[in-house]
């Protein structure tokens, strides 16, 4: 339980980072990344409802993330035991890592929109 909570603490933390300056890291909004003054102009223009759809699909991205991280090292190979286990992984746990290590780096959201985008095309 005590990994858990500081696994989702620092998900909690990271999320508020990634999601406070997503839109500024990342470019699934196709946000102006000309000069800095036209860059901050079209944020301060854009609709309320994207800054918070980018901050919430920001924050969910990394905190995910995090909790995809604690679910593989702590409850499937129960690393923190002390006595790992290795020998029963599963291409279910090469997906926990995948989208715990894309959640954690902030790229989930842009990988959900490209998904989107390539369903909404076909």
């Amino acid at each position: 339980m005590k990994h858990f909570i500081i696994f989702a603490i620092i998900g909690f933390f990271f999320g508020l980072f990634y999601s406070i300056w997503g839109y500024e890291m990342f470019d699934e909004y196709n946000i102006d990344r000309g000069k800095d003054e036209n860059k901050i102009k079209n944020l301060k223009i854009m609709p309320i409802s994207l800054k918070v759809e980018i901050f919430w699909h920001r924050f969910m991205g990394v905190f995910l993330g995090w909790m995809f991280l604690w679910i593989l090292l702590d409850l499937r190979i129960d690393l923190f035991s002390g006595n790992p286990k290795f020998e029963n992984l599963s291409l279910v746990d090469l997906i926990l890592f995948l989208l715990g290590y894309i959640g954690i780096n902030g790229r989930l959201p842009t990988i959900a929109h490209s998904v989107q985008e390539w369903f909404r095309r076909s």
